[in-house]
């Protein structure tokens, strides 16, 4: 028998991002800056890395994440490409005690007397530097494709393209479906949907996407969805799966 449990990381990571989204709630002007800046004595380190990355995705804004100790803060930002982190930095390195990392994803330490000074040179750079589209969700899309080509031998081929990272993602595909059955939830925040196309049916995933269930089951006829393809391997048993961006 499996047992799911959470870590202890995972419950601070956890409380960490209902934080965040508490904050937002009670200041919904916040979203009217370009970036984001939270910082609390309550996070542990180690995950403001997974709170800024979660920031960053959901609001589409530069984030900056500072759990501060009893002297020192370290904080972690991720970013949109528009923004480019390191010449924000190095701009404003009088702030920090010391930073590393790339244009997409960077560290830092930082006294605790200069956050807020650093939070405002922050803001005011993306500010500055970004408009309204470039803070509006997007998804760039590759090609169209039907189920009928979304083979095994396609999938080798798509390994040629890879590491995906932030300067090379994940190609996302997109096509027309219907709901072979009923979507559901699973793992409590993840939305589970059987997607047919023809004579053929795939398994689709639509991470943190829990929330979208209803608007799912109202698709009655057609609907798009944009998807990258995956090779699931589950008992010694591959099965191609569909990772669900939007529909």
């Amino acid at each position: 028998m499996r047992y799911a449990y959470k870590t202890q990381r995972q419950i601070i990571d956890k409380r960490g991002s209902d934080d965040v989204e508490n904050i937002l709630e009670n200041g919904p002007e916040l979203l009217e800056d370009k970036a984001l800046v939270f910082h609390s004595d309550a996070w542990h380190p180690g995950v403001v890395p997974i709170i800024a990355s979660k920031i960053s995705r959901q609001y589409n804004r530069p984030a900056m994440v500072i759990a501060v100790g009893s002297a020192l803060g370290k904080g972690s930002i991720r970013t949109i490409p528009p923004f480019a982190l390191i010449p924000v930095l190095k701009k404003h390195r009088h702030l920090v005690e010391n930073f590393g990392g790339h244009d997409y994803a960077a560290g830092l330490t930082i006294k605790k007397e200069r956050i807020e000074e650093l939070k405002k040179a922050f803001i005011d750079e993306a500010n500055a530097a970004l408009g309204d589209m470039d803070v509006v969700k997007k998804l760039y899309l590759d090609a169209r494709i039907d189920f009928q080509d979304i083979t095994f031998d396609f999938m080798e081929s798509l390994k040629l393209l890879e590491p995906f990272g932030n300067e090379n993602p994940a190609p996302f595909f997109y096509t027309d479906v219907k709901l072979h059955r009923p979507a559901k939830i699973v793992g409590r925040s993840h939305l589970k949907m059987h997607l047919e196309q023809g004579d053929r049916v795939l398994d689709g995933i639509g991470f943190g996407m829990a929330e979208r269930l209803e608007a799912l089951q109202e698709k009655k006829g057609t609907f798009r969805v944009i998807f990258t393809p995956t090779v699931n391997h589950y008992y010694n048993k591959a099965t191609i799966q569909l990772h669900i961006k939007d529909f």
